[in-house]
């Protein structure tokens, strides 16, 4: 994660607890870890401990008997000075549902904690302010240089439009609540609701800081290919095996339309012919190269097991765990007097050799 440390654009590596204290988790499940968990909205209750070495890995369930929380248990695990908040969290117990994470915004721009004109000023005394990136030089403060200012109001029509979000005249807080609030028809449509206004966002500020303290000009064009670059940056990470177009309007009418397809495929055990026995065998590598390995099973021609194992083949290919594997099998089976094999592997290579 990454936030803005001063006036100057830089990047602030924030560490992973900070991370997971942003993070609430709504329990209908209780399926969340007990410990490592931000169930509470104050942070995993694994930070708060005293004792040393690493707590076990139980889940709030655990802690949750006839519809109340176990007081007995909570004495004898949880941190002391916690137990009376756990006392309070309400539980909203729903089985049929699963637990999800609630990742709770910390915009610093909502916050108006972003070193603008206006907040700067609060510390050095009165100096010009004015905008950068507009060419009306209006004061820098924070809602007009992140939805009011015309160059913000440009690029929030440019992506609002192909939305159907009607972005004029809304301040920051509400323009983003209408992105959030938007219904997605699908899982990459959600994403991008989410993700895109922070992008935005982000973009806006970092095109601020590179005409005020850098070198450049203030630039609509790079701000939106920016823009553009970041979201299909998003996609690819995401869905990797889409070709994702690049220009905004073709894409967004593309991520309408993405539809998700299961094709079932049966997989069954078929029987050799009379007199063959059947070797099933198969190989994996951890990373490509890397460790691998592989097995085998042996059965008969009424599908009677016969002989079973797996092996460690040290570093390699996955292609060459496959081939392996496959000759192990047949090894085996030659060694022990069985001539009359059929192999049967999901491997291309030994089709074609």
């Amino acid at each position: 994660m990454v936030a803005i440390q001063n006036s100057k654009l830089s990047l602030e590596f924030i560490p992973k607890g900070k991370v997971l204290s942003k993070i609430k988790s709504n329990i209908q499940e209780m399926a969340f870890s007990f410990w490592w968990d931000n169930w509470l909205g104050s942070g995993p209750l694994a930070f708060s401990r005293t004792e040393g070495g690493r707590p076990g890995n139980t889940s709030v369930s655990n802690f949750w008997n006839e519809g109340q929380w176990d007081l007995q248990k909570l004495n004898g695990t949880a941190p002391a000075h916690k137990i009376s908040e756990i006392m309070q969290t309400a539980i909203y117990y729903n089985p049929d549902l699963p637990d999800k994470p609630i990742w709770t915004p910390t915009v610093r721009a909502l916050r108006n904690k972003l070193p603008t004109d206006d907040r700067v000023q609060i510390f050095c005394g009165p100096t010009v302010t004015r905008c950068v990136c507009c060419s009306m030089h209006a004061l820098e403060i924070v809602e007009h240089l992140f939805s009011s200012g015309n160059f913000a109001r440009i690029i929030w029509k440019k992506y609002g439009g192909h939305v159907g979000i009607q972005t004029e005249n809304l301040p920051l807080r509400l323009l983003l609540m209408k992105w959030w609030m938007t219904k997605a028809c699908n899982a990459v449509q959600k994403l991008i609701l989410d993700t895109l206004p922070i992008i935005i966002c982000w973009n806006l500020w970092k095109n601020r800081c590179s005409s005020k303290y850098g070198a450049k000009n203030t630039s609509l064009t790079r701000v939106l290919y920016s823009t553009n670059s970041d979201i299909n940056l998003l996609l690819r990470s995401n869905f990797p095996v889409i070709q994702w177009p690049f220009n905004w309007g073709e894409l967004y009418s593309f991520i309408e339309n993405v539809q998700h397809h299961t094709t079932i495929t049966q997989v069954k055990w078929t029987k050799p012919d009379k007199g063959f026995i059947k070797i099933n065998s198969d190989g994996s590598a951890m990373t490509n190269p890397g460790k691998i390995g592989g097995g085998v099973i042996i059965r008969d021609q009424q599908s009677y097991f016969i002989h079973a194992m797996a092996f460690p083949l040290g570093e390699g290919t996955n292609n060459y765990a496959e081939i392996e594997a496959a000759r192990i099998g047949v090894q085996w089976c030659l060694d022990n007097g069985i001539p009359r094999v059929h192999l049967e592997a999901d491997f291309a290579l030994l089709d074609r050799g």
